[in-house]
């Protein structure tokens, strides 16, 4: 076995003189300083140096990334030719990211493991391994399949959303008598859950609940709620208040941690998020994901719930070996 001390974080996004340059989605700066605190804590209070690249950066033939960046002096520095010990993933799942994900794998140790990847990253494997905690879902690839399934799902609206993807979209949630005109291969058909009654003590309402998951403790949760309509994600301005581990229900944590995450116990590092929503004082789980992000804590003046979350990433990403 051999100790990490060389972290590459790995995207396959689009580039420009700065991490980011080019990205429409979030804030730039915003997702600059929060990895720069990240990199910054790795090497101080870990001694794991970071660096950030596109994996299509990577050359099998020299073992090295061409070109990256890296923080020096406080500030994003260009750095060539530069090894790694350790994978930390935010590729995207697809047919050429897979098997840069198994390469990696196989070389050196991965946040997260190609298993736990997959697992999150396609829903309908998500309701195939925890069918009996899940909204019935169906896998269709027309129309005339949907239509067909519909018979077997009994609430008003429906869920509509691709098999693969996060952050909402493509998700839409209509009435079963005002269906899309056409349905994409590789759609998840899902019975609608109406989480109108919220959670007693915890919110009125429309809602669902995300827990943070860290090599099987248990960090925090938020709540969040929709602005408007019935679709909670932050990417389509859903607000968040956030739980302390403490204040997060106990029944939620038991069964995020007997139902899903015991499950889960052999793949290691693993960080990952679990979305659910209440019903009638029962817990039904809708989604998992495989990239939390955690560069929003600051802005939302939760930097106590951000260190947490980079405290336990840190320490079970040292703790890993290969």
């Amino acid at each position: 076995m051999k100790n990490i001390k060389k972290v590459v974080m790995v995207d396959d996004g689009e580039f420009g003189r700065l991490p980011y340059s080019k990205i429409k989605k979030y804030n730039k700066n915003q997702l600059r300083n929060c990895y720069k605190q990240l990199f910054t804590d790795a090497e101080k209070k870990y001694n794991l140096k970071w660096y950030k690249a596109n994996v299509l950066w990577y050359n099998k033939k020299t073992k090295l990334f061409n070109k990256g960046w890296e923080i020096k002096d406080g500030k994003w520095k260009v750095v060539n030719d530069f090894g790694y010990d350790f994978i930390f993933d935010k590729t995207r799942l697809s047919k050429v990211n897979l098997r840069w994900k198994k390469y990696f794998e196989k070389k050196v140790g991965i946040l997260n493991p190609v298993e736990l990847e997959r697992l999150c990253s396609d829903k309908w494997s998500t309701y195939k391994m925890f069918t009996k905690i899940s909204p019935k879902t169906f896998l269709v690839h027309d129309l005339k399949q949907l239509k067909q399934k519909l018979k077997q799902i009994k609430s008003d609206k429906i869920v509509i959303k691709p098999r693969f993807g996060s952050s909402a979209i493509g998700l839409k949630i209509v009435n079963k008598n005002r269906l899309p005109k056409y349905i994409n291969k590789n759609t998840i058909l899902q019975e609608f859950i109406d989480t109108s009654n919220g959670i007693k003590g915890y919110v009125k309402g429309v809602h669902d609940i995300r827990s943070i998951i860290i090599n099987g403790k248990y960090i925090h949760s938020f709540i969040r709620v929709p602005r408007k309509g019935l679709v909670s994600n932050l990417s389509r301005g859903g607000r968040i208040k956030f739980l302390t581990k403490k204040k997060t229900p106990k029944k939620l944590i038991n069964f995020v941690m007997k139902n899903i995450d015991k499950k889960l116990g052999e793949l290691k590092p693993r960080f990952y998020t679990i979305d659910c929503v209440y019903v009638d004082d029962k817990i039904k789980l809708i989604e998992m994901n495989s990239k939390p992000g955690f560069f929003f804590y600051d802005y939302m003046k939760r930097p106590d719930l951000g260190k947490l979350v980079v405290r336990d990433l840190l320490k079970a990403i040292k703790e890993a070996t290969y």
